[in-house]
């Protein structure tokens, strides 16, 4: 629906120009034409002297970019006929008949408006406008020209990045098989948190152990609150900050704070609280204009504003916007830590297929699909609705595509779907939300990123496993109570003991699957060697080498201390 639009009274002889302001609805039905006014329509711009064009080509133009009235997004294929010619030049309509382009010779400039109003434009002398061409410019133009301007309620505001996107053939949609493309293969350093220095996409090689080949895809247990469009806007910022960085976005405090979206980005949230719902799409606009720290799970200790704790047995409620970190341990403020990426001021929101794969061929996207029953019960493969009512809307990053199969990630955690991502037909899709352009460097990014520990290297113990480099592993199942867990192996593991209140190694065994992990380690506290007893919580980093040494191998009570054994190194990025 559109809001508000302007419709413009074109002088004539005796007329002066008269503004007019509408209360526009989508349209319902079409007046038909007069018998008289289709003869002068037809003796205007008859179909036989178009050169070079057959009846069956009609040309499509894919519109893009607006930010007000997104439902003008979208294609428009050109209409045959004497009653669809306008100023003695064509006319292109929306797939749903309600939106179509004209060229008002008057003002030479194409507008787009609801159809409703198409005899006003064509026989009255009326140019209407929801949305309007820079003057003089052609419409069907191989250049793709932008810089369209849209009516927001006063006057036409011009939008850089609105106008035409893809110019095609009605025939060559039909046939369109855009093959296989999916955004963070091709940017494997870009796949998960910690994201890796960008050498890694030159070592790639897709043969990982079974650690490395999940992703965590802020994977957030959402409980009861109703965030995903918070979530999947951290999500997806993470990775365009990763490919536009140019190297900068690495290392262990790679993570937007899907939490202060939650709480702080007001002209996104549906009700009253975060938890109550929101808009991605002005979830991202609001970042782009006012910014974003970082945050990672609940209870992490490297992000600036992790994420609130949420409930699965009773209501969540997000917490009121924060004005400084909310870890006491990130070593600097928060209004130091905002990323402001101005660009996604101009994030927009489409029906058109063609528009999404071409947005994905340079980062992820977001996707809307409705919510069924049967989705949380998905498991992989293709999703096909089968039974369930439906709930809700629901917003989800989509990285890549393979025919009319668009794939991504969710934000349910990696139990659910193929760990943690998806497959949807183009056809179950309701919309694409295709980011804004990002700089990626100066101003707004707040590089460098203050290092933490991404590896720990142990030695001096007997047992020569203990010793050697334990890789920090951002996933859900590498989180105990909130806190980042190191690895040797997908056996051996370096993370802090709270019921001891020390860091510990353990083995774990082979019948403790990954889900189980967490669990398993706060519960049991198991250890092959830990470290001193520790007054309270410190990441590995802050620890002073005296702390960091006189570990106790084995796990017998008398064990003694080894004054050399323990982390010899932490390495930061």
């Amino acid at each position: 629906q559109v809001d508000v639009s302007l419709a413009e009274q074109l002088p004539s002889a005796s007329d002066d120009a008269c503004l007019l302001h509408l209360n526009t609805q989508r349209a319902g039905s079409r007046r038909v034409m007069s018998a008289s006014a289709a003869a002068r329509a037809a003796r205007l711009f008859p179909p036989e002297e178009r050169p070079g064009r057959l009846p069956s080509e009609h040309r499509t133009v894919t519109m893009g970019g607006f930010l007000k009235n997104p439902i003008i997004n979208g294609r428009y294929t050109e209409r045959f006929g004497a009653e669809y010619v306008v100023n003695g030049r064509e006319t292109y309509w929306s797939d749903d008949l309600e939106y179509f382009i004209y060229l008002c010779s008057w003002h030479s400039r194409w507008y787009i408006f609801s159809s409703t109003k198409l005899e006003a434009v064509r026989d009255d002398r009326m140019c209407y406008y929801t949305a309007a061409s820079p003057v003089d410019a052609e419409l069907v133009d191989s250049a793709l020209p932008k810089g369209w301007s849209e009516w927001d309620g006063q006057q036409l505001i011009e939008v850089p990045t609105a106008g035409l996107h893809i110019l095609s053939t009605q025939e060559w949609l039909e046939d369109f098989s855009p093959g296989s493309y999916d955004s963070v293969d091709i940017h494997p350093e870009c796949k998960r948190p910690p994201y890796q220095p960008i050498e890694y996409s030159n070592e790639y090689t897709g043969n990982l152990s079974e650690r490395d080949t999940m992703f965590s895809y802020q994977a957030e247990n959402q409980g009861t609150c109703s965030n995903c469009w918070a979530i999947a806007s951290a999500a997806l910022i993470e990775r365009l900050l990763c490919m536009h960085g140019a190297g900068k976005w690495v290392g262990p405090r790679t993570a937007i704070s899907a939490a202060y979206i939650t709480s702080c980005a007001s002209s996104a949230v549906s009700g009253d609280n975060g938890c109550e719902g929101g808009n991605a799409l002005k979830a991202l606009q609001w970042v782009g204009e006012h910014g974003v720290p970082t945050g990672g799970d609940h209870g992490d200790r490297k992000t600036c504003v992790p994420m609130f704790r949420t409930y699965s047995d009773k209501t969540s409620v997000a917490p009121a916007c924060p004005t400084k970190c909310v870890n006491s341990f990130y070593p600097r403020s928060l209004e130091e830590d905002l990323f402001i990426p101005e660009g996604l001021k101009y994030t927009w929101l489409t029906t058109a297929f063609e528009s999404a794969t071409l947005a994905l061929l340079f980062s992820p996207i977001m996707i809307i699909i409705p919510l069924y029953e049967d989705f949380y019960e998905y498991k992989g493969g293709m999703y096909n609705h089968t039974w369930g009512k439906y709930i809700m809307d629901h917003i989800m990053v989509a990285t890549g595509y393979s025919g009319d199969r668009i794939q991504g990630f969710n934000t349910w955690g990696a139990n659910w779907g193929h760990a943690g991502m998806y497959w949807v037909n183009r056809s179950f899709v309701k919309h694409y939300i295709i980011p804004g352009q990002i700089e990626g460097l100066g101003a707004g990014y707040p590089y460098p990123l203050p290092k933490a520990a991404n590896e720990v290297v142990v030695s001096g113990f007997s047992e020569t496993a203990l010793n050697g480099h334990f890789e920090l592993f951002t996933h859900e199942y590498g989180k105990v109570r909130g806190l980042d867990t190191y690895w040797k192996t997908d056996h051996l593991v370096l993370y802090w003991c709270h019921r001891k209140m020390f860091f510990a190694i353990a083995k774990i065994p082979e019948s403790v699957d990954w889900p189980g992990v967490p669990s398993y380690l706060a519960k049991n506290c198991p250890w092959q060697a830990h470290g001193p007893v520790l007054e309270k919580y410190a990441p590995i980093n802050n620890l002073g080498s005296k702390m960091r040494l006189g570990w106790v191998e084995g796990a017998d009570s008398d064990a003694p201390v080894l004054p050399e054994a323990g982390i010899v190194e932490v390495i930061e990025v």
